[in-house]
């Protein structure tokens, strides 16, 4: 299409462009005619007023000159804007960036999270603080059948709550060289509690009075030092005299009777309530071998 507009002074044809044009390779002459968003600009149309800069072609008569195109300048800035504000799937962020286009999205809204997997399932109730945990009775000469008493408190707890489960027995003291097996216990638990595996911990203060403290200490130690979660029961032996109840049936049991040489000796019993596996404090609780005992007795449903 061609516009008319007023004759300005001489127009001068074929000089390099002007660097008022950046990116527009202003160092050339008379290149070939570039098409920039809808229109198609020709250098030719480029030419030089002496104030403005302004560039129409040569070769109409005065006061009528013509041109093809539009000024480079007008064109650029008209594509930029068409650019940004004619594509419907833009989000605002296209552009020279490269950004890519899509949908918009609304701001604030926070992105999915893939971590969060909202459909997976809780894991199971601690039988320990169950308000809905029905009454059970274990059999006769069972781990099932003892009754346990929660840490700094005196309900009783029977173990046939536990019935099904992977279970691991462990004495511990807060005064011990071993007492940082907490950490991987711990550990232990937050990954496999949603698959059946308690760990039961007893305070024991036979072995070198590493557990002095009250129970409300021990409970409190626990939990600012190393998080535990896992159920804590009543401060007790171990050893004789005056075993309590649990280790008196891990006495009991075949090939245990003798004596829990250190604090952090634990003993994995299987879903059927058997002692599958008597592990000696110092061996640590992540320990492959410890952890695929439990994966291989989890595997028993």
């Amino acid at each position: 299409m061609g516009v008319s507009v007023p004759a300005f002074h001489k127009v001068v044809k074929s000089r390099p462009l002007p660097h008022a044009y950046a990116g527009l390779d202003s160092g050339r002459t008379r290149p070939s005619p570039v098409r920039t968003g809808l229109f198609r600009v020709s250098w030719d149309s480029v030419i030089r007023m002496p104030d403005r800069g302004v560039g129409l072609e040569r070769g109409t008569k005065r006061g009528s000159m013509r041109f093809h195109g539009v000024v480079p300048l007008l064109v650029i800035a008209v594509a930029a804007c068409s650019s940004a504000s004619t594509d419907p799937t833009a989000t605002g962020t296209g552009g020279p960036s490269g950004a890519p286009t899509g949908t918009p999205s609304t701001p604030g809204t926070p992105k999915p999270d893939p971590t969060n997997d909202t459909k997976r399932p809780p894991p199971p109730v601690d039988p320990t603080n169950d308000p809905a945990a029905k009454a059970c009775t274990g059999a006769p000469g069972s781990i099932y059948a003892v009754n346990v008493t929660k840490l700094d408190a005196t309900d009783s707890i029977p173990l046939c709550r536990f019935q099904g489960s992977v279970l691991m027995v462990v004495n511990v003291a807060s005064a011990c060289g071993n007492t940082p097996q907490y950490a991987p216990l711990q550990k232990l638990y937050d990954t496999y509690r949603a698959q059946g595996f308690y760990i039961l911990g007893f305070p024991c203060n036979q072995f070198g009075a590493q557990e002095s403290g009250t129970e409300k200490e021990i409970s409190q130690f626990c939990t600012s030092n190393y998080g535990i979660t896992f159920p804590m029961f009543t401060k007790g032996n171990v050893n004789p005299p005056d075993v309590q109840p649990l280790y008196q049936w891990i006495h009991a049991q075949p090939g245990m009777a003798t004596d829990v040489a250190w604090n952090f000796e634990k003993f994995l019993i299987s879903r059927t309530g058997q002692i599958v596996q008597r592990i000696p404090d110092g061996t640590q609780p992540d320990d492959p071998a410890v952890v695929t005992a439990i994966e291989k007795e989890l595997a028993k449903k």
